[in-house]
């Protein structure tokens, strides 16, 4: 099943944010809770029909099993990336190798990027300092992470 077209909640100011999809009389709601206690931190999904819960459930592995990839390509690269504790900071990769950097200060940066065996170089139009970062991590190295630089971003699949 694929959900486009949903909406990002912030959960206070101590992090953390729902992903919000409806199809019809269901509603599919992504938890990402970053307080509180062992039991109600990490990913949940919450099912809901005609607005009566049918599932509530913690996600335990959201990685890809190395069964299913490989490797990394630059297709895995673009689309836009955000870090899920500081959302506003933001990357996006295009595919004729330039990507767009809000660095979350509503300052936009732009440049090209190289790509080569999971390691993402950002290098920017303005001569600031180069970014490096790697493709990957969780579980066997296989989850949609890019990762470098003090910083981890998500890809917003």
């Amino acid at each position: 099943m694929k959900l486009e077209n949903g909406i990002i909640e912030k959960q206070g100011s101590g992090g953390g944010y729902h992903f919000i999809f409806s199809n019809g009389e269901w509603k599919y709601i992504v938890e990402d809770n970053q307080m509180g206690t062992e039991e109600s931190i990490g990913l949940f999904l919450r099912l809901l029909q005609n607005d009566k819960e049918k599932l509530y459930s913690k996600l335990k592995d959201i990685t890809i099993s190395d069964s299913e990839k490989d490797s990394y390509s630059k297709l895995d690269l673009i689309g836009r990336w955000w870090t899920p504790h500081y959302a506003v900071r933001k990357i996006e990769f295009f595919d004729n190798d330039r990507f767009k950097f809000n660095d979350g200060n509503d300052n936009i940066t732009n440049g090209n990027f190289t790509f080569s065996n999971r390691k993402v170089t950002l290098i920017f139009d303005s001569n600031e300092e180069n970014i490096v970062m790697n493709l990957g991590g969780g579980k066997n190295d296989y989850s949609f992470t890019l990762v470098g630089d003090g910083e981890n971003f998500v890809n917003e699949r």
